[in-house]
């Protein structure tokens, strides 16, 4: 999304609030709930949006009981409780909601909200991503936290194939220099540690950003038409006619091959993101491009 790494989660903490009489009352209520597995008491609460495509893809939809802003997929989702955003977790709705579990996103979720979570006697798991090889591993810890390792395998498994056949499929194309970039006014791009980048190197597409230390610079299109990229991309929600429009203004200068992804495929850690990437490398490396 917003790219990903860039929006973390930083809110006042709320739970400072507490007194010592509230938090023991918290306490108390939720040592009588936490640590169940059985399905039909759990109650899991996901502080990010990829989050809950994980927990939703091994079976326990209707278990979450809380999510974080911008969580729309599944499409049910988005008519659950809303208990975190990019600016932090609100901690009284979580206790509120008396969950089982709660699972947390490292390099999203800020630290000190984290660690309260966990001092607040909350059952607590947190993941980290860096490559697509950690969402495997993230499918595994999750699975294991909730005790649904059998069906996490099942979908490991899956995974890694279609890792595989994707960097099989793509493994001897010639590189291409490309813009992605993310809103308009303004426009952000990718530099080398960006998760994109990572996702576009896997078939021979090079941002021509890659460069930049900065995650997620500001692009600048003087320098943008300068470069001369092959191909430009948007992961904006806008139409496609929009993006087109824009860009035709420059065709005079430049005239790369357009193309649109969905950004909470694209951006999220989840086993969606091979199809949205395949998709994507499949249009940029066609043929008559």
């Amino acid at each position: 999304m917003k790219t990903l790494s860039s929006l973390l989660f930083s809110f006042c903490l709320l739970c400072s609030l507490l007194t010592a009489s509230a938090y023991s009352c918290a306490q108390s209520q939720l040592h009588a709930i936490k640590n169940t597995t059985d399905e039909t008491s759990l109650r899991i609460i996901t502080l990010a949006p990829h989050l809950a495509e994980i927990v939703a893809l091994l079976g326990l939809e209707s278990s979450i009981v809380g999510v974080s802003e911008a969580t729309n997929y599944p499409h049910s989702m988005s008519n659950l409780p809303t208990i975190a955003n990019h600016r932090g977790v609100n901690f009284s709705k979580i206790l509120a909601l008396k969950p089982t579990h709660v699972i947390a996103w490292i390099g999203g979720n800020q630290t000190r909200d984290i660690q309260k979570l966990k001092e607040l006697g909350l059952s607590i798991h947190a993941v980290k991503i860096d490559s697509l090889e950690d969402i495997a591993t993230q499918i595994s810890t999750v699975g294991a936290f909730l005790a649904h390792s059998d069906i996490a395998r099942t979908h490991i498994a899956a995974f890694n194939n279609d890792l595989a056949l994707l960097r099989k499929e793509f493994t001897t194309f010639k590189s291409k220099r490309v813009f992605y970039y993310s809103g308009q006014r303004p426009m952000f791009t990718i530099g080398k540690d960006a998760w994109v980048t990572k996702l576009l190197s896997e078939c021979q597409l090079e941002s021509i950003y890659a460069h930049s230390a900065i995650a997620y610079p500001e692009a600048n299109i003087s320098y943008v038409l300068a470069q001369q990229p092959e191909i430009v991309i948007s992961s904006q929600k806008a139409s496609f006619f929009s993006f087109a429009t824009y860009w035709r203004k420059h065709e005079s200068v430049l005239r790369p091959h357009l193309i649109q992804v969905d950004p909470d495929q694209m951006h999220r850690f989840t086993p969606r993101v091979i199809g949205a990437l395949r998709n994507l490398c499949q249009d940029a490396h066609a043929p008559d491009q």
